[in-house]
């Protein structure tokens, strides 16, 4: 994963959760013990999304990550995450690895919806499949541990489930990830929750069940 403390020609911002302009939904009935749901409006009229993430996600920004392709290659991307960990932002022309202190859920699609690289064209159960598949072979390459993965349909939109994790036993950081692919109006959108940490505490130990669970939440408004 590539994290930058430069932005090039980035617009960004980012507030408290409970300041943005996303809404806090409360319906503690269908929410995960400690979560909260959320709901989003993408860029361009692409859609709404609800979702839920831990009430420990305090901080909220997005901006465009560019590359030396133009808008093309760009990516916009929503982030929640603690206030009290740093704030790196992707970007295409430098990038940093970071090594602790990772705590995430992050939204990605397309920044230029005109453009779509035919991955993603249509979001057939064949072309989902495809993904998935070169998803996984891409995260073994990185020696991660493939811990669940599946394909569900849900309001007639296929999802692509992938849950990993790695440990580096030189630097004692744990690595552990679920993420979402799907398609909103034949661009390619991904929703993860991401964790890295040092720490092999309780947080740690049941992140890929927890977020087994709120992505359960996910849904798409207006999208098609």
């Amino acid at each position: 994963m590539r994290y930058s403390v430069i932005a090039f020609s980035m617009m960004i911002f980012f507030v408290a959760c409970n300041n943005h302009s996303p809404k806090n939904i409360i319906d503690t009935n269908i929410l995960p013990v400690n979560s909260k749901l959320i709901s989003l409006k993408l860029s361009d009229s692409l859609g709404i999304v609800t979702f839920s993430i831990p009430n420990r996600y305090d901080t909220f920004f997005n901006w465009t990550n560019w590359s030396d392709c133009g808008k093309p290659c760009a990516t916009v991307e929503y982030r929640y995450q603690l206030k009290s960990n740093p704030i790196f932002l992707e970007t295409g022309f430098m990038h940093k690895e970071l090594t602790d202190s990772v705590d995430q859920f992050t939204i990605e699609h397309p920044a230029d919806l005109h453009y779509s690289d035919g991955t993603f064209s249509r979001g057939s159960f064949a072309r989902i499949l495809d993904r998935q598949k070169r998803d996984i072979d891409a995260l073994k390459t990185f020696k991660y541990k493939i811990t669940f993965d599946t394909i569900e349909k849900k309001d007639n939109r296929y999802f692509s489930i992938i849950m990993c994790e790695r440990y580096d036993s030189v630097q004692s950081v744990y690595t552990k990830s679920a993420s979402v692919t799907t398609t909103i109006k034949n661009n390619g959108v991904s929703f993860s929750y991401t964790l890295l940490t040092k720490d092999n505490d309780s947080i740690n130990k049941t992140f890929i069940e927890n977020s087994k669970k709120l992505i359960q939440t996910i849904k798409i408004k207006n999208g098609i």
